[in-house]
């Protein structure tokens, strides 16, 4: 298919098949929220810098980086213990696409590697 010799009715027919979904803008989450942000292989934690929709939806997190391992998850999220974790040093992009859940992260954000 050509994208450039779509028709009108056809690029209608493409955007109704994304009704029902909430754009990211009316995400549960905003720029400087905290979150712990799981995909199929990942886990990361840190706070919303911006948020997008091209050409995936995604994440710029800062202040944060890679969870290696978690404590008992639901240790983790109330108190936000990790057993390991690698800090980013530098904002990093998700893409949401793997996305398995996002939480929000009430603890500080883990400042060093360990």
């Amino acid at each position: 298919m050509d994208i450039y010799e779509l028709t009108l009715k056809q690029i209608r027919e493409i955007q109704a098949m994304g009704e029902g979904h909430a754009p990211i803008g009316e995400a549960p989450f905003k720029v400087g929220d905290k979150i712990l942000h799981r995909s199929v292989t990942f886990i990361h934690v840190g706070r919303i810098r911006q948020m997008g929709t091209f050409p995936l939806p995604w994440i710029l997190l800062e202040e944060g980086g890679w969870v290696a391992e978690t404590a008992q998850f639901s240790q983790t999220l109330a108190t936000g213990d990790l057993s390991e974790f690698e800090k980013a040093p530098k904002p990093f992009l998700i893409f949401l696409g793997a996305s398995v859940d996002i939480w929000p992260w009430t603890a500080d954000l883990p400042t060093e590697t360990k």
